[in-house]
């Protein structure tokens, strides 16, 4: 039996079911019309695939609930892709799973109704199961179910929600408007909160939606239901007969399993457990690039810890490059999907703003602060104006992942950077289609207004959307509120209190690396290293401590980074080539070591900025990272010279600079009686001098620099200066010889 058949076969029934009741045609022809219109929901024929999944009682079992069926129901459509089903995917929510009386307090039945509707919303058919009592605000996540498949024993009954007092709360009359408007009638629902209240069958042809229901006050011509509980603890025929039920009589599971088309062995899960593995990431201040590669590597310790629910506190988050936000929200997204899924929820405080809301939207569950705002992108596009494309494409992407109408995903994306746009939640009178969001220079003449959404306050006139707490939560579903943090998690009913998650050893030590002065000094000790290394080649240890200062410069940018920036890594290298091109190849002409210098200090200015700059502010930034290390240059030859002034009178380091000649003579010595005295002496280069080297003079063997010029070895040379412990010589220039003719 397909589908139309099957929706026809129900159809017949309640019509008999109303001949008994003594009913008139007019009603016949409206469950006529409810049919050619498709309202009425009806059970997928067939073979199915499909979990079963007790009903959580308590608060505290919801996210594990919505954890777990989440996680089910991914790998229960990857294992239908994987074997070419194309059958329905079903979720049958057990509401009797541990007791035959469900009951909830309207907090929990609404986290649980709107745990129900996304998976709802997500392709599934999600089926409730009653076959013993449901009251109180447990008829929320019943009526949150794609179905609800009932029993007719005696003892299953739906309702009543109140029973003697009337629900005054307007949030209460609101969540149940939203979640049944065009679902079922509102006239029925409605009268399950408002004890008192006389339902009537509409005449014929009144009244703007297609059910057949309606209040007294409204069609005083109505004819008054006849059998119907004054509380409304309705028993299947009655459920039936006001359109809550489509199908048949289901007492057991087998006999649910047979209607729905589910094979005998279908899986039982229970969602009794509590989430024991909560962890809390903090996020404040500036969504800086080290910032967001520090919490996606917190994402990683999540899932390898085998975490169950990963909370990020945001206090003050704002700002940041865009394509490293968005990614961020995309890994968050993915953190929260396949079969190794994580829950994230987000804590979002009234100081948070822009780039921070894209964090939130990619989370599967946003707690706002009483007073915040998502949104209030308009300062930030003050200063990023050519990113409001950008922004408006990837908040519209992040909503649709939330399973939003594309119309509200549109709307809302604009929103938030077209000062201009205007917003009204709305409805058409008497239209089939449920409230939304409408631009108000398009709306039609004859509509039912929910809430101004932009600007909902004078202040907000002319600006990109700032989306209140309230109106986030009420009417649009994307957040709830709570006044603290603390109050959060009260309200999702942790167990234990969340572990912060802390800082690895590594990243310890990479953020003392990356500061600037660790930084600053890391430089003038490694280019201190560089040049006396270069002056005193062979010596090894200023080499090594040179490369080491360089190695952990790169490597802690890059990890707090979580990127090489190989553009810095060659910068850095062709800087080493033109110093050595300098000291070995072509000494004295020094604008090619210059230039090698400048590059090795470009080099580290730009692994430490993390990215090549792309504008004037930028430019502007990567110029303020540079100028210390262009100071750091200062402090290197400051270094270099005391290095020279005072290791030579140190007895341990000092032999390390005595030199050894290639034939074998005795130690490298400085036995002049009077330096003094060697002003004018002659001698001859026994090293290369670049400008520093080994002379032998008067027969010693001297340390001896060079005014900056470069004398190969075996030249001749005249000392002309002497400052202990210096001696500066220079070459002594042969007069070419000549011949006479």
């Amino acid at each position: 039996m397909n589908s139309t058949f099957k929706k026809a076969g129900h159809m017949i029934i309640s019509t008999l079911f109303m001949i008994m009741r003594n009913r008139q045609t007019p009603f016949i022809l409206a469950l006529f019309t409810m049919l050619l219109a498709g309202d009425l929901p009806c059970f997928g024929a067939g073979e199915s695939r499909g979990l079963v999944f007790d009903v959580p009682s308590g608060l505290n079992q919801i996210e594990a609930f919505r954890n777990e069926t989440r996680v089910g129901l991914e790998k229960l459509r990857q294992t239908a892709r994987k074997d070419g089903f194309q059958g329905p995917l079903i979720l049958l929510l057990d509401f009797h799973g541990k007791s035959k009386d469900f009951y909830q307090e309207f907090e929990s039945g609404m986290a649980l109704s709107r745990a129900i509707e996304p998976l709802r919303n997500d392709g599934f058919q999600v089926i409730g199961f009653v076959h013993g009592q449901v009251q109180g605000h447990g008829i929320l996540p019943a009526l949150a179910c794609s179905e609800i498949l009932m029993g007719n024993q005696p003892d299953c009954k739906l309702g009543p929600i109140m029973r003697e007092q009337v629900a005054t709360d307007a949030t209460v009359l609101s969540e149940y408007r939203r979640l049944t408007l065009g679902r079922f009638s509102q006239a029925v629902i409605r009268r399950w909160l408002i004890p008192g209240l006389e339902l009537v069958e509409k005449p014929a042809g009144q009244g703007a939606d297609p059910f057949p229901f309606g209040e007294k006050k409204d069609f005083p011509q109505g004819q008054k239901l006849l059998g119907i509980r004054e509380n409304l603890d309705l028993t299947f025929a009655d459920a039936k007969f006001l359109g809550l039920i489509p199908g048949d009589p289901a007492n057991t599971l087998t006999d649910a399993f047979r209607l729905l088309g589910l094979p005998p062995q279908t899986t039982k899960e229970t969602s009794n457990k509590t989430i024991s593995r909560p962890v809390i990431i903090e996020v404040e201040g500036l969504l800086t690039g080290v910032k967001l590669e520090r919490i996606k590597r917190a994402l990683s310790r999540c899932r390898g810890d085998a975490r169950e629910l990963l909370i990020l506190k945001m206090q003050g988050t704002h700002g940041g490059t865009l394509n490293q936000v968005y990614g961020l929200a995309q890994d968050l997204l993915a953190f929260s999907r396949g079969p190794e899924a994580i829950r994230t929820i987000v804590w979002f405080d009234k100081d948070c703003t822009d780039m921070a809301t894209m964090i939130a939207l990619s989370c599967d569950q946003i707690w706002l602060q009483d007073g915040a705002k998502l949104g209030n992108f308009t300062d930030y596009l003050t200063q990023v104006p050519q990113s409001a494309t950008a922004i408006k494409e990837s908040t519209k992407s992040l909503l649709t992942e939330r399973k939003i109408s594309e119309n509200d995903a549109d709307l809302l994306s604009r929103a938030f950077v077209e000062p201009g746009l205007r917003l009204q939640w709305a409805k058409e009178t008497g239209g089939k289609l449920p409230f939304s969001l409408w631009d108000s220079s398009k709306m039609k003449k004859a509509m039912d207004l929910g809430p101004m959404i932009k600007p909902s306050t004078p202040e907000d006139e002319n600006r990109g959307l700032g989306l209140s707490a309230t109106l986030a939560s009420d009417p649009l579903g994307l957040a709830q509120i709570a006044r603290d943090f603390p109050e959060l998690i009260e309200r999702i009913g942790l167990p234990i209190p969340p572990q912060k998650m802390g800082t690895e050893w590594l990243d310890g030590v990479a953020d003392f690396l990356t500061l600037t002065s660790t930084q600053v000094i890391l430089v003038i000790l490694g280019m201190a290293c560089l040049i006396i290394e270069t002056m005193k080649p062979g010596l090894g240890l200023p080499g090594v401590l040179a490369s080491l200062c360089f190695v952990l410069i790169f490597w802690s940018n890059s990890h707090i980074q979580g990127q090489i920036d190989w553009l810095a890594v060659l910068f850095f290298l062709l800087g080493i080539i033109l110093v050595m091109v300098e000291v070995f190849l072509i000494p004295g002409v020094g604008i090619v070591g210059l230039s090698g210098v400048l590059m090795i200090l470009g080099g580290i200015a730009l692994v430490a900025y993390g990215h090549w700059p792309q504008s004037t502010g930028e430019w502007i930034g990567f110029a303020k990272v540079m100028l210390p290390f262009a100071g750091s240059l200062l402090g290197s030859l400051i270094l270099v010279g005391i290095f020279f002034q005072l290791v030579p009178n140190l007895p341990l380091i000092n032999n390390i600079m005595i030199k050894r000649s290639k034939y074998g003579e005795d130690p490298v010595s400085q036995r002049a009686s009077s330096l003094q005295d060697l002003v004018g002496r002659e001698g001859t280069s026994h090293t290369d001098l670049r400008p520093s080297g080994i002379a032998l003079i008067m027969g010693d063997y001297l340390d001896v620099l060079t005014d900056g010029e470069f004398i190969p070895q075996g030249r001749p040379i005249q000392v002309v200066e002497v400052n202990p412990p210096r001696i500066i010589v220079r070459a002594i220039v042969q007069a070419p010889q000549t011949f006479q003719l």
